[in-house]
C-alpha cells in the first residue's frame, strides 16, 4: 500500500513561475497563415457533422436496452452476460457521445473568441447552441478578456471561479 504523507501544502515550496521563452509573434509566425482564415461555410459543415453524429449515436443507443433484453440475446449471452454486455454498450455510447459533444462544445468556445466566423451573429448563435451547458454570454466577456492577455498571464486567469469574498 502507499504511504500517506503528512506534509502540509505550501505555496513557497512550488517552483517559481517563468514565462515561456517564445513571444506571441514567434508562435504566430510558426503557424501557417491558412490557419488564421475563418471559413464559415466549412465550420458550419463541421458543426452539422457533429450534430448528425450525436443524433446517430443517440439513435443507436435507443436500441441498446431492447436488444440486450431480448430472450434470444439472453439465451446466447446468459442473463448475466447480457447485462454485462448492455452496460459495456452504454459505456461505449457514453464515451463516443462525450467525444462528439466535446467537439460541439469546442466549436461553441471558439465562437466565444470570435474565431469561428467573421459574422458576430453566427458566432453568438452557434456559441450559445454549442455551449448550452455553460453560461455563454456571461463567460463571453471573460473569454474575450483572456484572449488579449500576454501569453505568460493566460495561465493565471480563472474564468469560471467566483470572486473571492475578501
Amino acid at each position: 500500500m502507499g504511504v500517506l504523507t503528512t506534509e502540509k501544502y505550501s505555496e513557497d515550496a512550488l517552483p517559481a513561475y517563468t514565462p515561456m521563452p517564445w513571444s506571441l509573434k514567434e508562435i504566430r509566425a510558426a503557424i501557417p497563415s491558412k490557419y488564421f482564415i475563418r471559413d464559415t461555410r466549412k465550420g458550419l459543415l463541421y458543426f452539422a457533422r457533429d450534430v448528425l453524429m450525436a443524433a446517430l449515436a443517440w439513435s443507436l443507443a435507443t436500441s441498446i436496452d431492447p436488444y440486450f433484453k431480448q430472450t434470444a440475446t439472453r439465451e446466447i449471452l446468459t442473463p448475466i452476460g447480457a447485462e454485462v454486455a448492455r452496460w459495456a454498450a452504454w459505456g461505449v455510447y457514453w464515451w463516443f457521445q462525450g467525444l462528439i459533444f466535446t467537439g460541439i462544445w469546442v466549436i461553441g468556445h471558439e465562437c466565444g473568441h470570435g474565431a469561428f466566423s467573421d459574422h458576430k451573429i453566427v458566432n453568438d448563435v452557434l456559441g450559445f447552441v454549442g455551449r448550452l451547458l455553460c453560461k455563454f454570454f456571461v463567460v463571453l466577456m471573460r473569454v474575450r478578456d483572456h484572449a488579449y492577455l500576454p501569453l505568460d498571464t493566460v495561465l493565471l486567469v480563472e474564468d469560471l471561479a467566483p470572486p473571492s469574498p475578501q
